[in-house]
């Protein structure tokens, strides 16, 4: 099945390229002499009728993603524009009002239908915050309410998450670890770990960007934006392992490593919990299915236990990836009253 479906997707972008070269080709290549009039009017037949069509046939075939036809038509006008010259433009300003007109109102109906499940899920978020007190695990919970979980979704997820923590975590009060909340960064070096490379980031950003100017204003601007994006990231994960302890639940295992990695364990899956004894380094099959929460720091740590599982727990990781996981590697800064707690939780299940 997936693969019937990037051959279509192939065969579509093979089609649309094809398409948008000879039309290029046309009005660049002197050997075509004189153009007449009406081939601007050709050029527009080929965007806004030939490649909708062919998007309908090979992509948009279900009627659930039908609403994306109207932004092919646009992207079609827009190229269009580009690719034809003044002199062979067609003279239709009727056509560019219809076409935003149809923007417009193709805008207003996804409004119509997006503005109340947003507002659902604000309410569900706002409901259901404070039980977990992990920003990912409660938003993906109020989001899979309203909207179907796919990768876009789950891309914006985390682009949310790291905004949130990035900016307006830091009224946020740290808890304290107790017999349900558990923090894993006070005994390590990760926190500093994240500082020393934010330091390093700045001043390379500095020197990077200086160089670049004299060669090429485009790649630095290019470099110092994505320097700036890192520097979310790296302020975001700090503060999601100094807020995001590791949480013993009623009935589950809510485990976040920073912001890159989270999984949820129900504890009737998790079928031990032992003192790790293993080697330093894992294999690579080993690492595969293993999730280790411990935060990345200067040197690698023995984790303090590891827990096997029954069936394999889908790990959610950044922008939508996951990985099927059946052993956990975990380390707190309690780590007596997490073995005892989670010993308890197992011993009332048998």
């Amino acid at each position: 099945m997936n693969f019937s479906i990037n051959k279509k997707r192939i065969s579509f972008s093979v089609l649309t390229v094809l398409i948008i070269l000879c039309n290029f080709s046309v009005y660049r290549v002197n050997a075509f002499g004189p153009l007449p009039q009406y081939m601007g009017w050709a050029t527009l037949f080929d965007f806004l009728i030939v490649i909708p069509l062919l998007a309908y046939l090979f992509i948009f075939r279900r009627q659930s993603a039908l609403k994306y036809l109207p932004l092919v038509i646009l992207a079609g006008y827009w190229l269009a524009e580009i690719i034809v010259p003044a002199r062979n433009s067609p003279d239709a300003q009727w056509l560019t009002s219809l076409i935003l007109g149809m923007e417009g109102i193709w805008i207003a109906a996804e409004l119509f239908f997006l503005v109340p499940k947003l507002v659902k899920t604000t309410i569900a978020f706002r409901k259901d915050s404070g039980r977990t007190c992990h920003f990912q695990h409660d938003f993906r919970e109020a989001l899979s309410r309203q909207f179907k979980l796919t990768r876009k979704m789950e891309c914006l997820l985390t682009e949310c998450a790291l905004f949130r923590y990035a900016f307006f975590s830091w009224t946020k009060r740290v808890r304290r670890s107790s017999a349900h909340h558990f923090s894993y960064h006070k005994k390590t070096s990760a926190v500093a770990f994240r500082l020393m490379l934010i330091h390093a980031l700045l001043i390379e950003s500095v020197g990077f960007h200086y160089l670049l100017m004299h060669w090429s204003h485009t790649a630095a601007i290019l470099l110092l934006a994505l320097n700036l994006y890192t520097l979310l990231y790296l302020v975001a994960d700090i503060q999601v392992i100094r807020t995001c302890p590791i949480l013993l639940d009623d009935y589950e295992l809510i485990l976040q490593s920073g912001l890159a990695q989270g999984l949820r364990v129900q504890f009737s899956n998790i079928q031990s919990i032992e003192h790790f004894r293993g080697p330093e380094h894992l294999s690579k099959e080993e690492q595969r299915r293993t999730f280790d929460a411990l935060p990345q720091e200067f040197s690698k740590e023995k984790p303090a236990f590891e827990m096997k599982l029954k069936t394999p727990e889908t790990a959610r990781l950044l922008y939508g990836f996951t990985k099927r996981v059946d052993t956990l590697h975990v380390s707190v800064d309690e780590n007596n009253l997490f073995f005892e707690r989670v010993k308890e939780k197992l011993e009332m299940l048998t």
